[in-house]
């Protein structure tokens, strides 16, 4: 059976994460951390933990040159906060001085900060994740962090917990807390030049991703039985198998759409 909650966030390590809750429906919102990369899971907690204080100050952004041996964001210009580590790569429009584009970043971003603290308060059951290709936190930090941030909202919050063992290539699952799963296995996957893949081991980490799903909110439930039932009902009687895989894969954009979009 699988596990249901009412909202998923990242917190990284880069966007593989965030690319493997899209894939699986688990995410509906944007969050603060979902593609920023290169810090562990210690200073993202820091910034969780004081409310991401000292996040966003455009002096401590410093422009960084793209590694040419990789695939690149050509539609956006690099930086890094020297402050916090983290590398901005997806937000920043390429040729185009920051001094231009950094209030609207601030913003988009400071919008998902405060959302993501309001989901966290409201919603009854919430899910954090990390999935790292190249960190590995120990149990005993994954409990102090979890308990941070639990006294900090004065609510209980779940983590699953995706780290990389080199030629680990059975899952092992670990019940780090009541409130904590992690897994270690090979999540790395090498593209045809040998550099690591954004999303790794798809074949391993779809497995887990896919233990788990969003609660369908009780206001929309009507919405969900009516789309289900056009769906896997009168889908079936349209006599056109591509039109019936059309209209399928319509019907279930709509669902996740209607149903669970924020």
């Amino acid at each position: 059976m699988k596990k249901k909650y009412d909202i998923v966030y990242s917190i990284g390590h880069d966007c593989a994460c965030s690319m493997y809750l899209k894939k699986h429906n688990l995410r509906v919102v944007s969050g603060p951390l979902d593609w920023l990369t290169s810090v562990p899971a210690h200073q993202r907690f820091d910034l969780i933990l004081n409310d991401f204080a000292g996040f966003m100050n455009m002096d401590d952004f410093q422009f960084v040159d793209k590694d040419p041996n990789i695939t690149n964001d050509d539609k956006c210009d690099y930086y890094k906060n020297t402050r916090t580590g983290l590398y901005f790569y997806h937000d920043f429009a390429a040729g185009v001085p920051i001094t231009k584009t950094f209030p609207d970043v601030a913003e988009k971003y400071w919008r998902r900060i405060h959302r993501f603290y309001d989901n966290i308060r409201n919603k009854e059951r919430v899910l954090l994740v990390w999935f790292s290709h190249y960190h590995d936190t120990s149990n005993d930090a994954w409990v102090r962090f979890a308990s941070d941030l639990c006294h900090k909202m004065n609510k209980n919050i779940d983590f699953l917990i995706i780290q990389h063992m080199e030629n680990q290539h059975t899952p092992i699952k670990t019940q780090v807390a009541p409130n904590i799963v992690r897994y270690d296995m090979h999540t790395v996957a090498k593209d045809k030049d040998g550099h690591n893949t954004t999303v790794g081991n798809e074949q391993l980490c779809d497995k887990i991703f896919a233990q788990y799903e969003l609660r369908v909110p009780k206001d929309r439930w009507i919405m969900y039985a009516y789309k289900n039932f056009l769906m896997h009902g009168l889908c079936k009687f349209l006599p056109v198998r591509s039109l019936r895989h059309k209209w399928r894969a319509k019907l279930k954009d709509d669902i996740y759409k209607l149903v669970y979009e924020l």
